[in-house]
């Protein structure tokens, strides 16, 4: 399989698994938050590696589809699992231990899950839902701004995006 079958491979995967699935902000489908991550990663980030790409594409899988591990492995092996596994959120948690835990642990993660996280996140931050208070707009900014300074050097022009994202939408919305 050659680097370009591999994103796809991935994409497409993804695509299937989320297929009934919207975006909370604006009812898109859940795909298109996913190939803006990858767009953002390659765009912006200039990343090019095709098992970051691939674990992008299947960052959310596996805590919103019903999607095994055990699939991700025997169809794109134990690197790109073990990536998808590090941005994996633990349902079985309330929102706020998610989310703490996420602060607790960024630092310690691989290079390549930060880097897909903070694209996650600026994503996350321009298609904040119309319906959520100022009072949760502003918690959400905060805790995406904690979290993402502990990626530090990571990939400087997404850090740079998110942080002008945040200034952004701080202005706007406070």
């Amino acid at each position: 399989m050659n680097n370009a079958d591999i994103v796809f491979k991935a994409l497409h995967l993804a695509a299937i698994q989320h297929s009934r699935q919207k975006r909370k902000a604006d009812d898109s489908p859940y795909i298109n938050h996913i190939t803006e991550i990858l767009h953002l990663l390659t765009a912006i980030g200039s990343i090019d590696d095709p098992e970051i790409l691939a674990a992008a594409a299947l960052h959310d899988v596996l805590e919103d589809t019903d999607l095994s591990s055990e699939i991700i492995q025997k169809q794109f092996g134990n690197k790109i699992l073990s990536i998808v596994l590090e941005l994996t959120d633990d349902k079985t948690k309330t929102l706020e231990e998610r989310r703490n835990y996420i602060i607790d642990t960024i630092a310690g993660k691989s290079k390549e899950a930060q880097k897909i996280k903070i694209a996650d996140f600026i994503s996350n931050v321009r298609t904040l839902p119309p319906d959520w208070s100022k009072e949760k707009i502003q918690g959400y900014i905060d805790w995406i701004d904690m979290a993402a300074r502990q990626c530090k050097d990571i990939n400087l022009p997404l850090e740079e995006m998110l942080r002008t994202l945040l200034k952004e939408q701080r202005k706007k919305f406070f």
